[in-house]
């Protein structure tokens, strides 16, 4: 299998709870229709395959100083060239912010994993 990382780009990163005031109505459902979990990522619409975007459900992208994570969701339209990490608690997100509010950092796709 011939596995190599494709950029991205730069992208913001931000993070998100499971809760309705920060997606919708259904907050521990990601977009695929799966569970959220802590190893998924929205993406923006921008990003997405169904939006013309590079990623799609079930992609693994790395997140430079984050690690690796899975394509499971998508952000709300106003939301570009951007990722949102999810947390489990205000403590966590809390944590992710001090380290990086807003920050515009590599992401990278696995080409060649799961036949992409």
């Amino acid at each position: 299998m011939n596995v190599t990382l494709v950029l991205i780009g730069c992208l913001t990163i931000t993070a998100y709870q499971p809760i309705v005031t920060q997606t919708d109505s259904t907050p521990c459902i990601a977009a695929n229709g799966q569970r959220v979990h802590t190893d998924g990522v929205a993406v923006s619409r921008d990003l997405h395959v169904r939006w013309g975007g590079p990623l799609a459900f079930g992609d693994v992208i790395y997140i430079e100083g984050t690690g690796w994570k899975i394509v499971n969701d998508v952000m709300n339209k106003r939301h570009t060239k951007s990722i949102d990490i999810l947390v489990r608690d205000l403590k966590s997100e809390e944590e992710f912010y001090k380290k990086c509010k807003f920050c515009k950092i590599k992401v990278y796709r696995l080409k060649g994993y799961k036949g992409h």
